[in-house]
This record gives structure tokens, C-alpha cells and sequence, in this order.
């Protein structure tokens, strides 16, 4: 028996490598040494999603969602979160948790945008494409 989950399989690869970029990134170190609560990492240090840390953040989970579907994508979220807060990265995690609750409506409209590629093609140079148009044009409609 075949249990192996391209999709999960790649989206615990790359939020790894989130993670790692992301530790050196000043903002997110502050965050984590002053040991910010969810409330402050949401209204202070990761509300604005136009910010690189909190936009690395979204695009991250936009395409989660735009690979793995609106019904997959929010338990891949959970376990990338519990990943992230049993590890060294609890700012992040706190921070996935508050981006997610914030602007979760994120994952219906990457559901909406998924181009129907079988999810052995995660990073499809078209896909990859198709995604970060996707994602510039929700965020363009956060902004305003």
C-alpha cells in the first residue's frame, strides 16, 4: 500500500524552507525574541499583508490551497502550524495561525483559481506562474 501524498509530501518541504529563509528575516527574529502573543503578531508585526514576512507568509499558504484544494487545505495548514510551534518556530506558527484566521478566505479564492493539474505537478513552471498571478491579483484586492 502506497502511502505516500505528493501534495502534503511537498507542502511540508516547502514550509520548511519557509521557515529557514525566514529565520534570519529580522521582523520575524523581533517576533520571536520579544515572544509577541498571537493577538500582537496579528495587529502589530504581521497584520499587513502587504509586509514581505506576512506576504512570504500568504503566498505560502495561497499556494497550499491552490494545490491542494479548499477541502485539503486547511488540515495541511494544522499540521504545518503544529510543525512550526513544536519546532523553533513559534513565531511563525502563531503567525500562520493569525494570517490564516485574518484572511482564510484566501483558500476559496486559490480553490477557484487551481488550473485542475493533477497534484503530482506542484511545481509546474506554468503552475508556479498561474499561482503568483493568482496570488498578486488577491492581494492587489486586499490593498484596497
Amino acid at each position: 500500500m502506497d502511502t505516500a501524498d505528493p501534495i502534503r509530501d511537498w507542502a511540508r518541504a516547502r514550509s520548511r524552507d519557509l521557515a529557514s529563509e525566514l529565520a534570519t528575516d529580522p521582523y520575524v527574529r523581533s517576533a520571536r525574541l520579544l515572544g509577541y502573543s498571537l493577538r500582537s503578531q496579528v495587529r502589530g508585526f504581521f497584520h499587513d499583508p502587504r509586509h514581505p514576512a506576512a506576504r512570504r507568509l500568504l503566498r505560502h499558504w495561497f499556494d497550499l490551497a491552490f494545490e491542494a484544494g479548499a477541502d485539503r487545505a486547511e488540515d495541511m495548514a494544522v499540521e504545518i502550524e503544529h510543525d512550526w510551534s513544536h519546532g523553533d518556530e513559534r513565531a511563525l506558527a502563531g503567525a500562520w495561525r493569525a494570517l490564516r484566521k485574518e484572511f482564510g478566505h484566501v483558500v476559496a479564492a486559490a480553490d477557484a483559481a487551481a488550473t485542475g493539474a493533477p497534484p503530482g505537478t506542484p511545481d509546474d513552471p506554468d503552475r508556479a506562474a498561474a499561482r503568483r498571478v493568482a496570488f498578486d491579483r488577491w492581494l492587489d484586492d486586499q490593498s484596497t
